[in-house]
């Protein structure tokens, strides 16, 4: 009876193991999570800003090389 309540025992001990790890990894994942998340928020950020930037140079883009209408611009990224 003594070796059944002491394999029960160390299962109880196993599983609370198996617990914390499970909890430490559930932890890990959520802060990598979080991380991405922060990444993929400043992405489309600056994707949008490209985006505005596009904008601007939309009237002064020219598919010839040589061309005499083409202007010298300046973007302002702040906005």
């Amino acid at each position: 009876m003594k070796s059944v309540q002491e394999v029960y025992q160390g299962l109880i001990e196993d599983m609370k193991n198996d617990r914390k790890e499970l909890k430490q990894r559930i932890d890990d994942v959520e802060s990598q999570y979080r991380e991405l998340q922060q990444k993929c928020n400043e992405m489309e950020k600056d994707i949008r800003q490209n985006a505005r930037v596009m904008d601007i140079m939309k009237p002064f883009l020219c598919g010839v090389k040589n061309c005499l209408n083409r202007k010298s611009i300046t973007f302002d990224t702040n906005n």
